[in-house]
């Protein structure tokens, strides 16, 4: 029999069938719906996490940094020269590169009647990519970085806002140790919420040239350069443009990554990449399990017709292509709805938020998720290639059968 008669009889056996291998077939077309269901949406939050969380974190601490190579791990920064406009220029030959600022650090405390709280007091130029701090701004404006008056405005993060018993509008006493102390007041412009506590506890905002003159530095100097990406996913390509271009200027700078910055909690993100294997792993187990099941069952109560075939010449590779092809019809039935009700539930959960997480665990409100076509495709397409070849192994016991006895064969 040749391949197009195979399908064509495969087709009829599909349609065909009692009422209970019709049943296991909506039961295994079920599994193979709700595995692919459980694999986009579990693939596609944990997508949506690592990116949220990088996000937040790039938004802090930027991409790439260019810093003086005698810094050590504390905000008190050794000053970086300003880089030439040609130096700048090479830099943004990266078509990658998106923008290169200034920012300049000042650590001291706010203080607010006896109310105390710690901080780090981040100064950014007007070339500084503030986007991140406009979604996570909850009341309240950002610092008019573009005006030619400095002015003392300053962001601050919720929880300092609760500890200090502030709220936009009101003015601060920001103090400095060093020698001599010095004191200075601020206006509360904005607060934010980005729900990571290790940075929330520590950087408010401000114009750098508020930092300039509290670490005594003229505009010349600042703790060093940011650069923002448009892809992540080309982050090493371009920190090592960056630093062809940095170490050919000067020995005395380094640059760093912000994976390299943060390395506890990008390990703890690639380990979210595991718990995704392993669900795939078990729903491919379940899928392939209970499709396996249905064939058997199918083929058990096809016996009369497996004799008949087999007795008017029909090969046992011929019959198990039939049963393949009936199997591949409920996988990839399956697959479609699967990827239908994926689909509708990430996109109410993108457009809406309804499913929502405990931040102060997770570093989110909301369950994040990235709705990408390729993950989509490449899930459907490995599912459908390992449920079918799964599926050949129970076909193989067809050769088992013979034409007298299965003819014979009664339920």
């Amino acid at each position: 029999m040749g391949l197009k008669n195979d399908i064509w009889i495969g087709k009829k056996v599909t349609i065909g069938g009692d009422d209970k291998s019709a049943l296991m077939i909506k039961v295994a077309t079920v599994s193979v719906a709700v595995s692919v269901a459980v694999m986009v949406v579990a693939v596609s939050v944990i997508t949506g996490f690592k990116k949220e969380i990088a996000d937040k974190i790039a938004g802090f601490d930027a991409h790439i940094q260019i810093v003086n190579l005698d810094n050590n791990k504390s905000y008190e920064k050794q000053p970086v020269t300003a880089l030439d406009s040609h130096t700048i220029d090479l830099l943004k030959a990266d078509r990658n590169i998106k923008i290169i600022s200034r920012y300049c650090y000042k650590p001291g405390l706010l203080r607010n009647g006896s109310d105390m709280h710690g901080m780090v007091l981040k100064g950014v130029d007007a070339d500084a990519g503030l986007d991140f701090f406009r979604r996570t701004l909850t009341r309240g404006t950002l610092p008019d970085l573009s005006s030619q008056n400095r002015t003392k405005d300053i962001v601050i993060s919720g929880k300092m806002a609760e500890a200090l018993s502030l709220d936009t509008g009101r003015m601060v006493e920001a103090i400095f140790m060093q020698e001599p102390p010095r004191r200075d007041r601020f206006r509360v412009c904005g607060i934010y919420d980005s729900s990571l506590a290790e940075f929330d506890e520590l950087i408010t905002l401000t114009d750098i040239r508020n930092t300039r003159r509290l670490n005594g530095w003229s505009d010349s100097l600042s703790s060093g350069y940011e650069i923002m990406l448009h892809d992540t996913e080309q982050i090493e390509r371009s920190t090592a443009h960056v630093e062809d271009v940095i170490f050919d200027l000067d020995d005395n700078l380094m640059v760093t990554d912000y994976l390299e910055r943060n390395p506890a909690i990008f390990d703890w993100l690639d380990l979210q990449d595991t718990n995704g294997i392993v669900i795939i792993a078990i729903m491919l187990t379940v899928a392939c399990f209970n499709t396996a099941a249905m064939m058997l069952m199918v083929m058990a109560r096809s016996t009369r017709f497996i004799g008949i075939m087999k007795t008017i010449g029909a090969r046992n590779g011929s019959l198990q292509r039939i049963f393949v092809y009936r199997a591949s019809a409920i996988t990839l039935k399956g697959i479609i709805w699967g990827d239908i009700a994926a689909i509708i539930l990430l996109s109410i959960q993108k457009l809406t938020g309804v499913a929502k997480l405990d931040s102060a665990g997770y570093f989110i409100s909301s369950v994040p998720v990235v709705l990408d076509p390729l993950h989509i495709l490449l899930l459907s397409v490995g599912t459908y290639a390992v449920v079918i070849i799964t599926q050949m192994i129970p076909t193989m016991i067809v050769s088992g059968f013979s034409p007298a006895e299965s003819i014979k064969y009664k339920e």
